[in-house]
């Protein structure tokens, strides 16, 4: 069972309030709360800032060591050499007993990394292990990833198992709010009311706005969204989801401020993709000459 104050820092973090997460004390260095809330401090630090290399640290926690390996594969110019340093952490839990929920960190790191890297069987199958599946974050990341597979039905599975045994946790409503916008038929109020009442605390995370506004947009209440990203982007101006989300909506300057801070956003990646295959395809066929009338 967490302490009060680590389920408040773990509520921060999956709601993306990475600030209020830094902003929360550390406990004594003897609390049982002291390692995970220094894991959660530090991705919370590589999330606003992942570009930032944390300091160096020598530490037996697995957690803190995939912290750090996550870290090095951020920056690392040799992604390939990072993804070898995370497997090789991977295989260290493999087969171990009582590793609790730094095996979770580990699986839930290494499995992001894979996925970004294209790797996407790879972060599955380091999501399936037996733990994995009791484990919220790796049950979270396994459903995300199904659902960039357009597998919504395998996200389904994947929540209604986890359903089985996790409480009515806030990353198990997210995980739902998600699925829900994708499951034919969709239920777009089911989610729009959990981005709702995450969004109504006294000071919500621009992502969580963002959210609320691709509810909003699924609804068609496009005045609704605008004022949902408008208020995301003033909470912060460069988060990325909210830029693109306004980007699709047309909003001036928009689209250049998200390839000048996320040149590699999945939003963008995809639309140059489209655009190469567009002019690849269009250079296999000549036009025509114009007909000319006959006397």
């Amino acid at each position: 069972m967490d302490s009060e104050e680590l389920y408040q820092l773990k509520s921060h973090f999956y709601q993306a309030n990475y600030k209020a997460v830094l902003s929360t004390p550390l406990p004594p260095a003897n609390s049982p709360s002291y390692l995970p809330s220094k894991v959660y401090n530090l991705r919370a630090q590589l999330a606003l800032s992942p570009s930032t290399p944390l300091p160096a640290e020598e530490s037996e926690s697995l957690a803190l060591r995939a912290v750090a390996a996550f870290s090095g594969y951020l920056t690392a110019e040799d992604k390939a050499a990072a993804l070898e340093e995370l497997r090789e952490l991977v295989l260290e839990v493999e087969g171990e007993e009582e590793l609790g929920w730094e095996e979770g960190v580990v699986r839930v790191l290494s499995a992001t990394a894979f996925f970004r890297e294209g790797e996407t069987e790879e972060a599955l199958d380091t999501l399936s292990g037996e733990t994995a599946k009791k484990d919220l974050e790796c049950v979270a990341l396994t459903a995300q990833i199904q659902l960039c597979l357009n597998r919504a039905d395998l996200a389904q599975k994947t929540l209604e198992s986890a359903k089985k045994w996790a409480d009515d946790a806030l990353l198990l409503q997210l995980v739902e709010a998600w699925v829900s916008l994708r499951t034919i038929p969709p239920n777009y109020n089911s989610a729009y009311y959990t981005f709702l009442e995450l969004t109504t605390v006294p000071s919500p995370s621009a992502p969580m706005l963002a959210n609320r506004a691709i509810a909003q947009l699924c609804q068609g209440n496009i005045p609704e969204a605008d004022g949902s990203l408008t208020e995301a982007l003033e909470k912060d101006p460069e988060d990325a989801s909210a830029l693109m989300l306004s980007a699709r909506q047309g909003m001036q300057g928009a689209l250049r401020k998200l390839e000048k801070i996320q040149g590699g956003h999945p939003w963008l990646v995809a639309g140059r993709e489209a655009e190469t295959r567009f002019e690849e395809a269009r250079g296999k066929w000549e036009v025509p000459p114009l007909a000319t009338a006959s006397a």
